[in-house]
This record gives structure tokens, C-alpha cells and sequence, in this order.
């Protein structure tokens, strides 16, 4: 799931899974506007890490973190292909500069 969920759907979430996800559901409504639910597989802080890193650069000004970012995938993505290795990245790459230029 990669959406961002308002609260007022929350509690519909956590509803009938008992009284800690309710009371922990409620602490995070207080604390936060909205939330990204992660599902937890090993990899859930790397991909909760990296995309509150993305929120935050593409909500910049700036937009020269963006570029360096791209470059460096694109870099990474050649590289890749140079030692034939296979694997799904060359299909995240060009997933990654889909989002950054249609979010930009």
C-alpha cells in the first residue's frame, strides 16, 4: 500500500483488532496528520526510511537534491547493466525517475 491514509480511516483499520492497536491507532492520530502504512517484511524501515526521505526532498524548493538523485540512479542502473546483472532494478530505476518527474 503506498498512499498516504488520513486518519479518519484509521481507526476503521485497527477496528475490532483490540484495545491496543485501538489506543495505539488514537496516540497517532493525535501525533500525526496522516500516515503511510509499510507492510512488514525485513525491508519495512529501509522503505519507510527512504520514502520519508523522498517526501522531504521532492516537497523542497530546490529541486537540485532531485537531480542528484536521478543522476546518481541513472549511474547506478549503468552500472548494473555493464555487469549484466540481473535483477529487477533497471525496472525500480525507471520506476523511481517516473515518480520523481511526475511528483515534480
Amino acid at each position: 500500500m503506498f498512499d498516504v491514509i488520513r486518519h479518519y480511516r484509521l481507526l476503521e483499520m485497527v477496528a475490532g483488532r483490540g484495545v491496543e492497536f485501538h489506543s495505539n491507532a488514537l496516540n497517532l492520530r493525535r501525533t500525526y496528520s496522516e500516515f503511510r502504512p509499510v507492510r512488514g517484511d525485513g525491508e519495512c524501515f529501509y522503505r519507510s526510511f527512504i520514502f520519508s526521505y523522498l517526501e522531504q526532498v521532492l516537497d523542497r524548493q530546490d529541486t537540485h537534491e532531485e537531480h542528484r538523485l536521478l543522476v546518481a540512479v541513472k549511474e547506478v542502473a549503468r552500472q548494473h547493466e555493464r555487469l549484466g546483472w540481473a535483477s529487477e532494478f533497471s525496472r525500480s530505476h525507471k520506476d523511481v525517475h517516473h515518480c520523481f518527474t511526475v511528483v515534480a
